[in-house]
């Protein structure tokens, strides 16, 4: 494995962030954008990717762009998220769309796609570029089928894990894919590096949608996901085990919130479950190719975040 030194690298690709967001000419723009990624953010994409890095041959200072750069990718995605929602804040502070309007923040998003596929270009490798535009491609599709989803009736589990794949899995692939194809990995490493990808895109995006029914007296409403029209796997579970035979084409906020009360420590615990099953499905292809410890932290904070 390829030595990486992840508290010099991460610091490293915190000031690259900076640095890309600085060279943004429109000075609100740069202001929310800076704002948006000092107000908290676990950095996971970042994190992956020099995860991915250590499992190659050689470093190249590429990988802290691309570490960045997919980063800023997420964030745009999540000021495009604010808008749809109608969020009024984000890690705890208000959304950029609250403040200055929907189209501005629409702009502002779109200012930091065209930045990233400005910088994004300067990467020397035709996989890479091929693997992150797939991704960004389906991810886009993700929040489309998510949009045109609300309030149906669609309790498929299919439909659910594909939605969560193109949301949220396919991107943290391409962090392990990155780092993997930049310091020259072998091909059998990036496949399983893949695999842990997805594995963990679909774990981690189960693990929100258990926390979505916990109560952290943060202010956020318990369950806003389906009173805002969506469907999780704690719906889909809790309505699987009433035995309701729901043959309308569309519900609306009433009866979400009746669907909501029916979730219970049951629902959560099968969904707890789902989550250790992805996680063990990461878990058997890190050992096909050599454990890192710093996969076993990520999946022991996973953990422990839904336990809590």
């Amino acid at each position: 494995m390829l030595k990486v030194d992840f508290e010099k690298s991460l610091k490293k690709i915190e000031d690259r962030l900076r640095y890309f967001i600085s060279m943004i000419p429109n000075e609100i723009a740069k202001k929310e954008i800076l704002r948006l990624i000092s107000s908290g953010g676990k950095r996971v994409r970042p994190y992956l990717t020099l995860i991915g890095a250590k499992y190659g041959r050689k470093w190249s200072d590429s990988i802290v762009s691309v570490g960045a750069l997919i980063e800023l990718l997420h964030t745009a995605s999540l000021i495009h998220d604010d808008v749809i929602d109608s969020a009024q804040k984000r890690r705890g502070e208000a959304t950029i769309s609250s403040i200055y309007g929907d189209n501005i923040a629409i702009l502002i998003g779109d200012t930091l796609i065209a930045l990233i596929l400005k910088e994004i270009s300067k990467i020397e490798s035709k996989r890479f570029h091929k693997k992150l535009s797939n991704a960004f491609y389906e991810m886009v599709n993700g929040e489309i089928y998510q949009f045109e989803s609300r309030f149906k009736s669609d309790f498929s589990l299919k439909s659910y894990r594909d939605k969560i794949v193109k949301k949220t899995a396919l991107l943290l692939e391409v962090c392990l894919f990155s780092g993997a194809i930049l310091s020259g990995a072998s091909e059998n490493v990036i496949k399983e590096l893949s695999n842990i990808g997805l594995s963990l895109g679909v774990a981690f995006q189960i693990r929100d949608d258990i926390l979505d029914f916990v109560d952290f007296n943060d202010g956020k409403t318990k369950g806003i996901d389906i009173i805002s029209g969506q469907i999780t796997l704690p719906i889909i579970v809790a309505l699987k085990n009433s035995n309701i035979n729901y043959n309308q084409p569309f519900f609306d906020e009433k009866i979400a919130i009746y669907w909501k009360n029916m979730v219970t420590q049951k629902e959560l615990y099968f969904c707890f479950e789902r989550v250790l099953h992805y996680l063990k499905r990461a878990e058997n292809s890190i050992n096909k190719i050599g454990v890192s410890k710093e996969f076993l932290i990520l999946i022991k904070k996973l953990k422990i975040d839904i336990i809590n």
